[in-house]
């Protein structure tokens, strides 16, 4: 029985009929919403720690002691953020299509995410030469042309 199929029988039992049921499928829709919602805030703090770098290092030749403050717990919790959107994302594909594994626009900006988490993980853990950040970044450009993608033409693939 998958997710759509539990819900339905689960208001079933409560004795819910007609407008009661589109409610709580327009309910599941509005979780799934604020889920895309939340993953898209979780994708912006887990990239500023970048622009916030890009801007010191460059636009004030890393003499903004604001921007440097800024920078230090954008750069402890960079990881956490993005377990937490690696986690997150995959919620809401599941809720929004109850498998993980449809080709969707969604799919292909998580799987991005999942080889970015990957290529971070075997980069810090094995002390790859530098390279590894560059992907990460090059990984980070093509997540950021997927979520928009998604957002603005869902159903292309």
């Amino acid at each position: 029985m998958n997710a759509g199929e539990m819900l339905y029988h689960g208001i079933e039992i409560l004795g819910l009929k007609g407008h009661e049921l589109l409610y709580a499928t327009w309910h599941l829709t509005e979780q799934v919403q604020l889920l895309g919602i939340v993953n898209i805030v979780l994708a912006c703090i887990a990239g500023l720690q970048f622009v916030v770098r890009r801007v010191n290092r460059y636009g004030y030749r890393n003499k903004n002691a604001f921007l440097r403050a800024l920078n230090r717990p954008l750069t402890k919790m960079h990881p956490y953020v993005g377990f937490l959107l690696v986690i997150s994302a995959g919620v809401h594909g599941y809720l929004a299509f109850e498998t993980l594994w449809l080709v969707h626009t969604g799919t292909l900006a998580w799987g991005i995410l999942l080889v970015m988490m990957v290529v971070a993980l075997l980069g810090k853990k094995f002390r790859i030469p530098p390279r590894w950040i560059m992907v990460h970044r090059i990984l980070a450009l093509f997540f950021v042309a997927a979520i928009l993608l998604h957002v603005f033409a869902r159903n292309i693939l």
